[in-house]
């Protein structure tokens, strides 16, 4: 079968404007009087999550990685993945408006680093709840659903072995955080052609503005489209098209019939 998305990926990957990233934070230290459930309040904290590791890779790129230094000072891996962004245009993640970029710009900012800049998110975990009545959304499911193999086995003594800064730990650590990425990359595109929305239009990555005066699908970038109907709206109609690429489906923002 074709992969309708072999030409935009092709665009993407010269561009280097589209990445798919992750990261992984260390647990918080904390006082507490007893097991079980309770109330933590920040009096409690001994010392707040740090990013152990951020890893990485644009459309037909490998996957990179940063990690925290020998001291656990997360600041200059930080600084040069806030570099790395400021070229990017979109970001893929898994339940990243969530966590990760959240995450990444408290990080920034507590420690007067360089802003992160605004980039649209596409969350593949928001997508894959408003589009799919899947048995579960996680990474882990839909991966081992594609034949992609699952996560790599992890476990809470994992994170706290990196933090003991026991042998070979953080190595797992990337190991394991560089598969999502990977997966998370291939997820993307699988599931492209079924999610009900996006919050951009991939296309819009492609082709400069002077072009996108001539109609092309918001889905795939494709030229090939077919007319189909016309959407009645109270300032005035829309055109419906189809692309003969993806199947995609989508209304003409401009009014003329």
């Amino acid at each position: 079968m074709k992969d309708p998305f072999s030409n935009i990926k092709l665009e993407l990957k010269k561009q280097k404007s589209l990445i798919f990233w992750d990261c992984e934070t260390s647990p918080m230290k904390f006082w507490g009087w007893r097991l079980g459930e309770q109330l933590i309040t920040h009096e409690q904290i001994i010392e707040e999550s740090k990013i152990i590791t951020i890893q990485w890779m644009f459309e037909g790129h490998k996957v990179e990685y940063l990690t925290w230094d020998s001291n656990q000072n997360d600041s200059n891996m930080l600084e040069k993945f806030s570099n790395i962004m400021q070229n990017v245009r979109v970001a893929v993640t898994q339940n990243g408006r969530a966590f990760d970029h959240r995450v990444l710009r408290w990080r920034l900012n507590l420690l007067n680093l360089t802003p992160l800049k605004n980039v649209e998110i596409i969350d593949t975990l928001q997508l894959s709840r408003t589009s799919f009545e899947a048995p579960s959304h996680k990474l882990d499911y839909r991966s081992k659903a594609y034949k992609m193999g699952g996560k790599m086995p992890m476990h809470l003594i994992d994170w706290i072995n990196v933090v003991n800064k026991k042998p070979g730990a953080l190595e797992k650590m990337v190991s394991y955080a560089c598969k999502d990425v990977k997966d998370l990359r291939n997820i993307m595109w699988k599931e492209m052609p079924y999610y009900q929305d996006i919050p951009i239009s991939l296309a819009t990555l492609v082709y400069p503005e002077e072009k996108n005066n001539r109609v092309f699908c918001p889905r795939c970038a494709s030229y090939k489209q077919t007319k189909f109907d016309i959407y009645p709206t109270k300032i005035g109609n829309k055109i419906m098209y189809k692309c003969n690429n993806c199947n995609n489906e989508w209304k003409e923002t401009r009014l003329k019939v």
